[in-house]
């Protein structure tokens, strides 16, 4: 029985489940890339049509960017978890998801899913929301390739959803930050049409 003892302890020790404190805010946004962001917050949607082999240089190109302006990757995942979508880059300001997505994945959620305005959605305060846990957001023009002399249907869809988690920031900065991202990457695409969708406070 006594050397069962510091076995058991071994074991709680290695899986985790002795957390001595629970996490700080800052530890769960800046650790695991989990945080939420505050109703009608700005948002900023980039999709770009790729090709099968494009999706590596599309994430090269996004956390050059990233780097440049202080967004990493969380570098702790948890064991497990069952809340909303963690983020997949963070900063002191912003959250953001990144990757790619068969672009037929999409058409099946549009197909299934009524489309939804920036309007509507501002409406109902879930804009952000919507913004970056669905696809109703997606312009059906934002994954299109030429393919001899043909335009068509993009294996691939490369997307960026960005939101500020930070009330204190300025939605011009923001929207500045939306705007360069969305050029580096029409830079690293130039034969690619960049589709943007956002909302900075107004629904024009």
């Amino acid at each position: 029985m006594r050397a069962l003892i510091p076995a058991l302890m071994f074991l709680l020790a290695v899986t985790g489940c002795d957390n001595r404190h629970p996490l700080s805010d800052k530890e769960r946004r800046d650790d695991y890339g989990d945080c939420s962001i505050p109703q009608g917050a700005p948002f900023c949607c980039i999709y770009v049509g790729l090709n099968t082999n494009e999706a590596g240089l599309f994430d090269t190109n996004f956390w050059h960017f990233a780097d440049q302006h202080g967004i990493h990757r969380p570098p702790k995942h948890y064991r497990t978890y069952s809340g909303p979508g963690v983020f997949t880059g963070i900063s002191d300001h912003v959250a953001v998801r990144e990757g790619s997505t068969e672009t037929t994945d999409l058409v099946a959620f549009q197909e299934r899913f009524p489309p939804v305005t920036v309007k509507q959605a501002v409406i109902e305060e879930e804009a952000a929301g919507f913004a970056l846990d669905t696809d109703h957001f997606w312009p059906t023009n934002a994954s299109r390739i030429t393919k001899d002399a043909h335009e068509v249907l993009a294996p691939l869809t490369g997307e960026v959803k960005m939101a500020p988690n930070d009330t204190n920031y300025p939605t011009q900065d923001f929207k500045q930050l939306s705007e360069a991202l969305t050029a580096a990457l029409q830079s690293a695409f130039p034969d690619r049409a960049v589709r943007v969708v956002s909302y900075y406070g107004d629904t024009k």
